[in-house]
């Protein structure tokens, strides 16, 4: 026999001498084993460091949805929220208490505009604030009613004095008392 010789406890019980043979090719895969017992509870873990999450962004939309973005120790939550019905009113709450006296505010006219639409602006701030207009020119207005008559006004200065003017009347006219009577009506109605 060749090599060096060896000896080996068969599968009989038997023990056996010899030398080492060439070492055969590998048997084929065994079939997995059962699964194995649970194993002791590990030590407890350090304390990690904390997470802050903060919101981010907050939209209106069909569905209810979120999301996280960022990485730890820094997080935001972002959320989408579907616009609800209108609610019932709530019941009237209680009256509250008597708020402290304000300090009274001072508005004062700014600047009046004309404009094709009406605004105004409140520009300062409390207690002293300026009120700014823009006013559209309105419709002409209907005609009013006549006004009473006026006072009498004070007696003017005396005029200057006019030019003398004379009439010459040459009228043939019978005597007589109606006559006369006549002439003088004439005279009236040629002033």
């Amino acid at each position: 026999m060749e090599g060096d010789l060896t000896m080996m406890l068969g599968p009989d019980g038997y023990y056996y001498v010899g030398s080492e043979g060439k070492r055969g090719e590998p048997g084929p895969v065994g079939g997995k084993g059962d699964k194995g017992d649970k194993g002791d509870k590990g030590d407890k873990g350090d304390i990690g460091e904390p997470n802050v999450l903060s919101i981010g962004e907050v939209t209106y939309g069909e569905t209810a949805g979120a999301s996280i973005t960022g990485s730890t120790p820094e997080q935001k939550l972002n959320l989408v929220l579907p616009r609800g019905e209108k609610g019932d009113t709530g019941a009237k709450g209680e009256k509250g208490d008597k708020g402290d006296k304000g300090e009274p505010n001072v508005l004062s006219i700014g600047t009046v505009e004309k404009g094709d639409a009406a605004s105004a602006t409140i520009t300062g701030s409390a207690p002293a604030q300026t009120l700014n207009l823009v006013l559209p020119k309105g419709d002409k207005g209907d005609k009013g009613d006549k006004g009473d008559k006026g006072d009498k006004g004070e007696k003017g200065d005396k005029g200057d004095k006019g030019d003398q003017w004379q009439l010459q009347v040459r009228m043939a006219l019978p005597a007589g008392e109606k006559s006369w009577r006549f002439m003088q009506l004439y005279l009236l109605s040629l002033v």
